[in-house]
């Protein structure tokens, strides 16, 4: 188990950090494989399906989908809750200040 949670990227609260021992190793098929970045120049941003989504559901699934994100964010550290609020509103801009106004982070 340990060996596995070493694999993992590091994070705000001093966790795990990355080993390269424990990268994959290229396979041979009918030639190399190995694991790589998808090409950002044709995929959509990290957000936007996010976005997309909220704005195709209705105003009392909206409301509940925040109630229940700002529910359980609510029990996170306010720094935290102001990173995750960053996310929500990179795909949504009322998405992101809807939970925030639930959190009590602005008026």
């Amino acid at each position: 188990m340990e060996a596995q949670l070493q694999t993992f990227l590091a994070n705000s609260r001093g966790g795990p950090i990355s080993d390269s021992k424990a990268l994959e190793v290229a396979e041979a098929l009918h030639g190399t494989t190995a694991r790589t970045e998808y090409p950002k120049s044709s995929r959509a941003g990290d957000f936007e399906q996010a976005g997309l989504l909220y704005r195709v559901m209705s105003e009392a699934v909206r409301a509940r989908l925040v109630s229940n994100i700002a529910d359980h964010l609510s029990k996170a550290g306010k720094e935290i809750q102001k990173r995750q609020v960053e996310h929500f509103r990179a795909a949504d801009p009322e998405y992101g200040g809807r939970i925030a106004k639930a959190l009590e982070l602005e008026a």
